[in-house]
């Protein structure tokens, strides 16, 4: 196991970890609208946004960030859904597949309905592992009539389309812990598969299924009271603002390329993000870090890791607001973002980062 601290350095340096920055415009046509992106994932040719909880969709893009389709088809027939739950990217057959709370429903990367696959049991987020072969995540606090009893115990679970087998059992077992929308709480690169969970300070590391190793965060007195939820009760804790400030707490936004592990984690109440890098035994820590390569955002909201590259989306307000704070005398200098910013229009959805790692 290798414990991490994440101690937040104010004045760590985004040149630090990164050559350069590029910008992407991703514009949409007019019929085409999307929230929140829930999920990002991306491979060599294609980037996929999922939208779960505003438009429902699922949308494609080219490796260069081009729009090419949205998958959005609500209802109960074939090829449909109620709702989205979670996304996969097959790496067998390179098809997406879609988590609804009763099927997985699988389409080619230009949109098309390929198949289906309905449910033995209650599903909160997965993995596509192969051509038929799944890793579900069932939390522990998931209501107890959706969870069959010789599952309860475990947290991933392997389907095969035949049969379901257990493979980890859940780490953080608590009936009074909160339920909090969870999104990237698993990831896979080269057969190696990160999970965690909300309050659990553990990453673990499985391959072939089996657990490897892990990676810890160190809260030191800090770390959050889960016995407090029973003692306290809930609603007290979480509308308590005073509370929530003196303790951290692990909210997994895991991305992972064998060399760098990203989380986030809520510290003193507020949202931080944690990259460590394994090569150079370094952690990079905290909400905001000096953005000294370009004039643009001093903070990463970070969707993506792939290819030496970590990925950030953002609302054009973001930026246009970000370029209003600056001094008249800086909006005026050549400079990366302030191009970005002049060629934002009516049609930008989407404001992509793509920060190049060292």
């Amino acid at each position: 196991m290798k414990v991490l601290k994440p101690e937040e350095n104010p004045r760590a340096k985004l040149s630090e970890m990164f050559e350069g920055i590029q910008y992407k415009l991703i514009d949409l046509p007019d019929s085409v609208y999307i929230g929140k992106v829930d999920k990002f994932l991306v491979n060599d040719q294609n980037m996929i946004l999922g939208d779960f909880y505003q438009s429902a969709q699922v949308m494609v893009l080219d490796a260069e960030g081009n729009y090419k389709v949205s998958i959005k088809h609500l209802g109960g027939g074939p090829g449909e859904y109620i709702e989205i739950n979670d996304v996969s990217l097959n790496p067998e057959n390179n098809t997406i597949d879609i988590l609804s709370p009763n099927k997985i429903i699988r389409f080619d990367m230009e949109g098309r309905f390929i198949e289906e696959f309905f449910l033995p049991l209650r599903v909160y987020k997965f993995l596509s592992l192969g051509e038929n072969e799944f890793l579900f995540y069932v939390p522990s606090n998931m209501a107890k009539e959706l969870v069959d009893d010789q599952f309860s115990d475990y947290s991933l679970l392997k389907w095969n389309l035949e049969e379901i087998t257990p493979i980890f059992e859940d780490r953080v077992n608590n009936d009074n812990i909160p339920f909090f929308a969870e999104r990237d709480v698993l990831k896979v690169v080269d057969g190696e598969i990160l999970f965690s969970m909300t309050f659990c300070d553990t990453i673990y590391s499985l391959k072939d299924l089996e657990y490897k190793k892990a990676f810890a965060l160190d809260f030191g007195n800090k770390k959050y009271p889960l016995e407090d939820f029973e003692k306290y009760g809930v609603d007290n804790i979480l509308n308590d603002p005073a509370y929530r400030e003196n303790y951290a707490y692990h909210r997994p936004n895991i991305h992972y390329d064998g060399r760098r592990l990203v989380t986030s984690y809520r510290y003193e109440g507020v949202k931080k993000t944690m990259i460590y890098d394994q090569l150079k035994d370094t952690i990079y820590a905290g909400v905001f870090f000096e953005n000294d390569i370009d004039l643009g955002l001093p903070y990463l909201a970070i969707k993506g890791l792939y290819n030496n590259k970590i990925f950030t989306l953002h609302q054009p307000e973001e930026f246009l607001n970000h370029f209003n704070g600056l001094s008249d005398r800086n909006q005026k200098v050549d400079d990366n973002f302030l191009r970005i910013v002049d060629d934002i229009s009516e049609q930008t959805a989407i404001v992509m980062g793509v920060y190049n790692l060292k």
